[in-house]
């Protein structure tokens, strides 16, 4: 199963318009960055794979549980390098580790790990044509809605080059579990020439037909499906903006911060 691209579904969020799903798209990402205590982060974590789940995406969210694992422990062990003072847990070799730079550690993880389950969801439940036009309605410029849902179509295609591509060496007997990390790395980058090619192609045909049909010589755009706001959108716009300014309600009076001075 991919894990990136729309999959076809008929739960109460694909029924969303697209515009509802850009809007609130960026109002549940907001409430991660809102606190920046673990327990409070890891509330809206789990409130997003809540919603993977009303999506049925639950499941493309399981497969990359490893990846947000290592998020999680990386981010974990990397900010008490950069957050100095607090509350002194142990030192090493002159590097001390404090209680509130593990907990922000922690936090942000989830954060992370968080905003990339609700990218997914995004990817899983908007087609790409819906996208592009919810853009357009929102009254964003045409070049710049077409470049970034044409990012959002080759970022899932130039994936499945990359997987082709590795099982086609694979299959011609590149063995790339074998050897030192080093060895490791060089096997990998045998891969990204192939990759490299196959991304200028597809950029150069992209181009040609492009040209071809005249782009940007109208300034009007016609959509084949028929977008309208219904009570269920207003009902998740409105819904969604209350969680938002009730976070930052609760942040301004001191609920779910660790460190003051950090988001």
């Amino acid at each position: 199963m991919k894990i990136f691209g729309y999959l076809d579904g008929d739960s109460f969020i694909h029924k969303l318009d697209p515009r509802t799903k850009i809007i609130g798209l960026f109002a549940v990402s907001g409430l991660l960055f809102v606190f920046n205590h673990p327990a409070y982060v890891f509330i809206l974590f789990c409130f997003a794979l809540l919603i993977s789940l009303t999506g049925g995406v639950l499941s493309r969210i399981f497969r990359l549980i490893i990846p947000l694992s290592i998020l999680a422990i990386v981010s974990m062990i990397t900010w008490p390098f950069y957050l100095k003072g607090g509350t002194e847990l142990f030192s090493i070799g002159g590097i001390v580790l404090s209680k509130e730079a593990l907990l922000y550690g922690i936090a942000m993880g989830f954060r992370w790990a968080g905003a990339i389950v609700l990218g997914i969801i995004f990817l899983s439940i908007t087609r790409p044509d819906d996208f592009y036009a919810a853009m357009i309605k929102l009254k964003i410029p045409y070049s710049v809605a077409f470049v970034t849902s044409l990012t959002f179509r080759l970022v899932p295609s130039f994936i499945g080059s990359g997987v082709e591509i590795k099982e086609a060496q694979v299959s011609r007997g590149l063995d790339l579990n074998s050897g030192g990390i080093f060895s490791r790395v060089r096997k990998w980058m045998v891969l990204a020439v192939p990759l490299f090619m196959n991304a200028i192609q597809q950029t150069t045909r992209m181009t040609v037909a492009l040209e071809s049909r005249a782009f940007g010589s109208r300034t009007t755009r016609t959509f084949y499906r028929k977008y309208e706001m219904k009570r269920r959108d207003f009902a998740v716009l409105i819904i969604s903006s209350l969680m938002l300014l009730l976070c930052i309600f609760l942040r301004v009076n001191g609920f779910g911060v660790l460190l003051t001075d950090r988001l």
